[in-house]
């Protein structure tokens, strides 16, 4: 799945969710055509990933994030909404923890591996492919958290909506680990057939020269 694909679905995913339980948790009657906002980004996603084994090109997907950004924005904005969701003054560290999950979304992908930054783990410490695709991975799900962590911090009141903003993050965080541990067995295990089959061959040349 390319990269861009995978920020789509998630950010997809995340506007129709948080849509869902808004509108199950709202009093008001919204009009019909706000499900239309809720569902095109399906039909787009969709409609994206099939125009792309055509048309290899990422203006499909600039255009697909265009859609899916405009639709988010009429249905966040409708005045009912905003009247029975955003009910609350968010704290402070709130705040804080949606920056920094808006900045590690941004920033992971583009990392390499360090000694302050990112999932420091043997497995991705070790091996650049595992660092790249684990921290590509979390990104998008911290993408495809920080809406339903912005309705959160100014719907629930500071003390709960606090626990929920720690348990979004450690989540994705934890998930991203799992990950990173999933994806280099495979890497780790071809690596040591590798210096067996060197260690084979090398015991077989010594062999000869006897």
């Amino acid at each position: 799945m390319l990269t861009q694909q995978k920020y789509l679905l998630a950010l997809t995913i995340s506007h129709i969710v948080s849509s869902l339980m808004v509108i199950n948790e709202i009093h008001s009657k919204l009009q019909y055509q706000m499900n239309i906002y809720i569902f095109l980004p399906v039909a787009i996603l969709i409609a994206t990933s099939i125009a792309y084994k055509y048309v290899q090109s990422m203006l499909i997907y600039v255009a697909s994030f265009t859609v899916l950004a405009i639709c988010s924005f009429i249905f966040w904005s409708n005045e009912t909404i905003i009247k029975e969701v955003f009910l609350h003054k968010p704290s402070y560290g709130c705040i804080i923890y949606l920056v920094i999950m808006i900045i590690s979304a941004i920033v992971m992908p583009f990392t390499s591996p360090n000694s302050i930054f990112g999932i420091r783990i043997p497995q991705t410490e070790d091996y650049p492919e595992v660092w790249h695709r684990a921290h590509v991975f979390t990104s998008a799900l911290l993408s495809l958290m920080i809406l339903p962590t912005i309705i959160v911090i100014f719907h629930m009141e500071p003390r709960y909506s606090f626990v929920l903003c720690n348990i979004f993050l450690l989540v994705s965080l934890i998930i991203g680990i799992v990950y990173a541990v999933i994806i280099a067995i495979p890497i780790e295990k071809a690596e040591k057939m590798q210096i067996a089959k060197e260690l084979e061959e090398q015991i077989k040349k010594e062999q000869g020269y006897r």
